[in-house]
């Protein structure tokens, strides 16, 4: 049975045009070798060659003998032996089983074409990501507003000193994820869409795949206890749709939710204390090559010695003591002040209530970035 690929929020996307054709695969000694368009060519990557779609096309190969399937990127042109429609990458041939019998049949669906960054959609254009050292690039504001128009208010007025904005619901569920992130995108701040997908793998794929594509967006997560498939799916995902040339979005996994403290894990069925689970959590997101976790400070120390300088570490959420706000709805069980997060290992603060809730939401934001700033 085949399995649709799914994006935009769990909307199945069909093939634009489905073929059959013959899949050759590369064999060894090409590896580091200049692609078509310019790239080295890596057996390990999920991309492709074929005689004449644009490079950046994304195509599903599916083995029809045994269903399995991957969804790769035009890079190179080729095969040029006649009968031959499209060459895969040693690592496609070894996951859908084309490896022992070299030339195979294979079901050909052409997902998407390379967009233009004038889209009117906004979809198909990039931003570059860099991870700079600058204070700001720390701090993440996050909006949880019911109301758009309340949440792009707070966004002028807060968000000046920090370089990125967190989208997450309900208004992004109200008045659609489009109409949200346009209005993020008029503001110049890049976006950690904060959706924590967790689902089957190919529906999470679809939905990354779709996310990432979105212009602005430069951070998405996925949960991971949806396991190793889900996450390697996730993965395949984020490169899958970002055009030749560009640095693509950056993958999270969200471990233990902030709000579960030992007591609340035992009742879902997850033993252990929270700092051991994330730890696990984090190392199994680092194996099936997730750029980064979303945890809490109290483990950032553990991730960092477990998973090495270059893992993205997310802390979730934090309460500067200058601008904490006194909240009936204060649900982060595991929190610090930013001093301490930056110095225990992490990259980035969510910050969402003490700068919303604070009467000037800029000079809060703006004194938690010198705060940032001190402790680096």
């Amino acid at each position: 049975m085949e399995a649709p690929l799914v994006a935009h929020l769990n909307k199945p996307v069909k093939p634009i045009k489905t073929w059959v054709g013959n899949s050759s695969w590369y064999g060894p000694g090409f590896n580091g070798r200049k692609t078509a368009n310019g790239e080295r060519f890596d057996s390990e990557a999920l991309t492709a060659a074929h005689p004449n779609l644009p490079f950046g096309s994304l195509v599903r190969v599916v083995n029809p003998r045994n269903g399995k399937f991957e969804l790769v990127r035009i890079n190179d042109r080729g095969p040029y032996q006649e009968g031959r429609e499209i060459d895969v990458s040693y690592r496609v041939a070894r996951k859908i089983g084309l490896i022992h019998s070299g030339v195979s049949q294979v079901r050909l669906e052409l997902m998407a074409l390379p967009r233009r960054s004038t889209d009117p959609e906004g979809v198909g254009s990039t931003m570059t990501l860099t991870f700079d050292a600058h204070p700001r690039s720390s701090l993440i504001v996050a909006l949880d507003f019911d109301s758009l128009s309340t949440a792009v208010k707070i966004r002028k007025a807060g968000c000046r000193p920090c370089r990125y904005v967190q989208d997450r619901q309900p208004a992004l569920y109200s008045r659609g994820p489009r109409c949200r992130l346009r209005k993020s995108r008029r503001s110049a701040r890049a976006i950690f869409l904060d959706l924590k997908f967790h689902d089957i793998p190919n529906t999470v794929a679809g939905a990354v795949l779709s996310s990432a594509a979105m212009t602005g967006v430069q951070l998405v997560n996925v949960h991971a206890l949806g396991g190793k498939p889900m996450l390697e799916a996730a993965v395949q995902a984020i490169s899958a749709g970002v055009p030749m040339g560009a640095d693509r979005p950056r993958l999270l996994a969200v471990t233990i939710l902030t709000s579960m403290d030992q007591k609340t894990m035992k009742e879902v069925g997850i033993g252990g204390p929270p700092k051991l689970r994330v730890v696990k959590l984090a190392q199994l997101a680092k194996k099936a090559g997730v750029d980064g976790v979303v945890a809490s400070v109290l483990e950032a120390r553990a991730i960092r010695k477990a998973c090495g300088r270059d893992f993205l570490i997310v802390d979730a959420r934090r309460s500067p003591e200058r601008f904490s706000v006194e909240s009936k709805s204060e649900d982060q069980a595991r929190k610090a002040t930013p001093t301490e997060a930056i110095r225990a290992g992490a990259d980035f603060l969510v910050v969402g209530r003490p700068i919303l809730a604070a009467p000037d939401p800029r000079a809060a934001a703006q004194a938690i970035v010198e705060e940032i700033a001190a402790a680096k």
